[in-house]
């Protein structure tokens, strides 16, 4: 099983498949093979959140759904900062008020008037 998640540590979609393809060995790894994948595959933070004590069970498709979990957040919220950049930069453009731009702001992107302005400061 080690030898085919090497094969697979480049590509994260085929990893997370052979993963899930041998889910039972995977669901309950021995403590040391975890710390093995971890070290080997580099999925740390996600493996050391499974990672109870010496002798205890980790579960490696967790640890594997967590970090696409993680990523996905990751993306939706890099996606919403690119948008609301965007949109203060062609607001600004148009010469339209601080004030109008918070308004659209709460509006668009469902935050409280405190975020808007939060966000309008940190663009400048």
């Amino acid at each position: 099983m080690f030898i085919g998640m090497v094969k697979c540590n480049k590509d994260k979609d085929k990893m997370k498949n052979y993963i899930f393809q041998h889910e039972e060995y995977f669901s309950n790894l021995d403590y040391e093979s975890g710390i093995v994948y971890d070290q080997v595959l580099n999925v740390g933070k996600f493996v050391k959140k499974e990672l109870g004590e010496k002798g205890e069970k980790v579960d490696m498709c967790k640890a594997i759904q967590d970090m696409y979990d993680s990523a996905k957040e990751e993306g939706i919220e890099q996606g919403i900062n690119q948008g609301i950049a965007k949109l203060i930069t062609v607001l600004r453009g148009l010469g339209i008020s601080d004030g109008q731009i918070i308004d659209e702001l709460m509006e668009k992107y469902e935050m409280s008037r405190e975020e808007a302005s939060k966000r309008l400061e940190a663009f400048v």
